[in-house]
């Protein structure tokens, strides 16, 4: 039985919904199953199609991953993407501290592909850190995250965060309606 074979089984018994062309594209880009060869890439990037059991399925060559560090003092973020029905487990690695204390060693060793920020959150308020990890990226010191949104319940907080560079601002009750969940 393959490799490819072996993970479909899995994710069918899981009941795991197929993962995205996005979460394998960040997959790619990070080298997680490249192949020497440069024609390889491009067909890397299409998803493969693969029988089991008689049926015809279309997965991903290799399980993608979606790393997701969140910076949160007050609320389980994981909890609250659950209770959305956002998949947190099986495609996500996902990370939350309680604490902005260190968040630029956090970030640079976690190397998110999504990173929520709370706007109220000690020692340094999102908007302080995300200032920050605008410095790091510029000196070249930190590979920016490919999504930075700011979670705050204030609008003038969120704003904060847009006109400082973050990609996204929500409501932070609201995480689990983010539209990018949904681009996944």
């Amino acid at each position: 039985v393959s490799v490819r074979a072996r993970e479909m089984t899995r994710a069918m018994r899981a009941h795991r919904p197929a993962t995205s062309l996005l979460v394998r594209r960040l997959q790619l880009k990070r080298g997680v199953g490249k192949s020497s060869s440069s024609s390889s890439l491009s067909s890397l990037e299409r998803e493969s199609e693969a029988t089991v059991g008689g049926g015809k399925s279309t997965t991903p060559a290799v399980t993608p991953t979606l790393k997701i560090l969140a910076f949160e003092d007050s609320y389980d973020i994981r909890d609250m993407l659950r209770d959305g029905d956002v998949e947190v487990e099986g495609t996500t690695v996902f990370s939350q501290r309680w604490t902005s204390e260190n968040c630029l060693e956090v970030i640079k060793e976690f190397e998110p592909d999504v990173l929520l920020l709370d706007y109220y959150m000690p020692p340094f308020t999102g908007l302080a850190v995300l200032k920050m990890v605008n410095e790091e990226v510029k000196a070249g010191r930190l590979r920016r995250p490919r999504r930075i949104v700011g979670m705050s319940s204030e609008s003038s907080c969120n704003a904060s965060m847009l006109r400082e560079g973050a990609d996204d601002a929500c409501v932070k009750s609201d995480i689990s309606s983010w539209n990018g969940w949904e681009n996944r």
